[in-house]
């Protein structure tokens, strides 16, 4: 698991700054992350992290936005990214998103 995620999340909320944590939750088929990695997404946009690049994480990052803009807490992508036109190294991917509002 990326622990260095997470003391950055910790650190992020203390300074007072908002950010969005995604986890991959699940891969089907080829993919360049395992289950368990994670990206913060920034309020500013910038990220820190991988769940695996590329078009994967372009998607992650608009949904991020859209959870942040609507406020809600969490977000379970329940879809295939494959189902969407998403490649993610071949296979799809289930992601996990929650908004982390600073302290």
């Amino acid at each position: 698991m990326d622990s260095h995620i997470l003391r950055r999340a910790a650190e992020a909320a203390a300074q007072g700054e908002a950010a969005v944590l995604i986890t991959l939750v699940a891969v089907k088929g080829p993919a360049p992350r395992e289950p368990g990695a994670r990206m913060l997404l920034f309020a500013n946009g910038t990220t820190e992290g991988t769940i695996g690049g590329g078009q994967l994480e372009q998607w992650a990052v608009s949904e991020a936005l859209a959870l942040h803009v609507e406020g809600a807490q969490t977000k379970l992508a329940a879809h295939l990214l494959m189902d969407r036109g998403v490649r993610c190294g071949g296979g799809g991917a289930r992601l996990f998103f929650e908004d982390l509002p600073p302290d």
